[in-house]
């Protein structure tokens, strides 16, 4: 606020400001810019979009009141729980104009909504369990679709995540058929969650219907997206 009201202009550049964990604490402490490398953006740019300013503050102010780096992980942990919905599905996990240009691409963002939203904590190994169960069997089905699924530790909450590509990409499968359309499913690792695991053949009974597909593939809203997927599965 000082180098503000002295007209001065403040940002942050480097490895530091690309770390998307630590937005909201820079959203919060009021840079201009941040500057990062372009790999970094996306991930940053979306977490933006899901903030509210006032809470970033007061964030920012709890943070700088903390006295080890341990509860600054606390608070950041704590402040992603709180501000993004936690049921299976939510809009923030919900993409209409994916931009992917690969399989790779598609697990990858797939990774990340993930881990902003709070529900995978460590990203590497949440892709690393996806990877895997595709070298056993690839998970498109037919008709432009893909259902990358895993179950891991590095999974918090039973989540699913919905892609509708812009353009389609190659699965890299026997079917060889392009696929445009991803509904992935996310799992914790342990027995308790068995009952969640039943969400899969919920969803791939509905899934081979067309009228079901296309309704996914027509939303115009995270929204509409999230209401069909709740009524797939409830």
């Amino acid at each position: 606020d000082l180098a503000h009201d002295r007209g001065r202009w403040v940002g942050l550049c480097g490895e530091m400001a690309g770390d998307s964990s630590l937005t909201p604490v820079f959203a919060g402490l009021g840079f201009d810019e941040l500057s990062m490398s372009s790999g970094f953006i996306p991930e940053v740019k979306a977490v933006l979009a899901s903030l509210k300013i006032d809470d970033c503050r007061q964030l920012a102010a709890r943070a700088m009141e903390a006295a080890t780096a341990g509860e600054n992980s606390q608070l950041l942990q704590r402040f992603y729980q709180e501000h993004f919905s936690q049921g299976v599905i939510s809009p923030e996990l919900v993409d209409l104009q994916a931009v992917c240009r690969s399989k790779a691409e598609v697990l990858q963002e797939i990774a990340i909504k993930l881990e902003l939203s709070g529900r995978v904590d460590h990203r590497a190994r949440f892709e690393q369990a996806l990877w895997k169960r595709e070298d056993d069997v690839a998970t498109d089905i037919g008709f432009g679709l893909a259902i990358p699924h895993c179950q891991s530790e590095a999974v918090r909450a039973p989540s699913i995540v919905v892609l509708c590509l812009t353009q389609p990409v190659d699965w890299q499968s026997k079917e060889g058929q392009p696929v445009d359309l991803i509904v992935s499913l996310a799992i914790p690792a342990g027995e308790k969650v068995s009952q969640q695991l039943a969400l899969l053949p919920k969803l791939s009974r509905k899934l081979i219907h067309e009228d079901f597909r296309e309704a996914l593939r027509q939303a115009r809203t995270p929204a509409e997206i999230v209401s069909l997927i709740k009524q797939a599965t409830s």
